[in-house]
């Protein structure tokens, strides 16, 4: 029983995602991030490891822009400008955490219905029953809801992060034009 509360708990602490994407050292690539990053907040990371937040961030071939939004209690208090430049990051990560609860609840009911249905026929017999198929529909649907919910809070929390690293060649890695 320690042993499944123990696999458990990891699940339920593992179910924010992580996703790299590379991105080109050309327009084409940057063109992509700017697509990607209409609307939203980014963590970039620059090549000498200074870590910074940025909104509207906007990518060309020189140079990056952006602002970095302060707020106290919800209210915006403080808007800075900023420009760097593009050789200088090495990646831009952003944290989306309704994907993260959607995909935690997703893969909780799958592993809840698959348990619950597992579950069943054994629990049935046990009590001297034989499970009916309206059984199995419950007590999956049951078991896939309270599993989904415990790990679709985590990942709500935790959240989905894309990371987008800047390649420094001229490599043509652009899986993130499919989002």
């Amino acid at each position: 029983m320690k042993r499944q509360i123990f696999i458990l708990l990891i699940s339920v602490t593992t179910v924010g995602c992580l996703s790299t994407h590379y991105i080109t050292h050309d327009q084409t690539g940057y063109d992509q991030m700017n697509k990607i990053l209409i609307d939203k907040k980014g963590i970039i990371t620059l090549t000498n490891d200074d870590v910074f937040k940025g909104n509207e961030i906007n990518i060309g071939t020189d140079s990056t822009s952006g602002v970095e939004i302060e707020r106290s209690r919800g209210v915006v208090t403080e808007r800075k400008q900023w420009r760097i430049a593009t050789s200088d990051i090495k990646k831009i990560a952003i944290k989306d955490h309704i994907m993260g609860g959607l995909i935690g609840f997703g893969t909780g009911f799958a592993l809840g219905a698959a348990a619950g249905i597992a579950l069943t026929g054994p629990l049935a017999e046990w009590n001297g029953d034989k499970a009916t198929t309206g059984d199995y529909f419950i007590t999956a649907g049951a078991a896939g809801l309270m599993v989904g919910i415990t790990f679709g809070l985590p990942g709500l929390i935790i959240g989905y992060k894309d990371r987008y690293v800047l390649t420094r060649t001229e490599e043509k890695i652009s899986d993130a034009s499919e989002r």
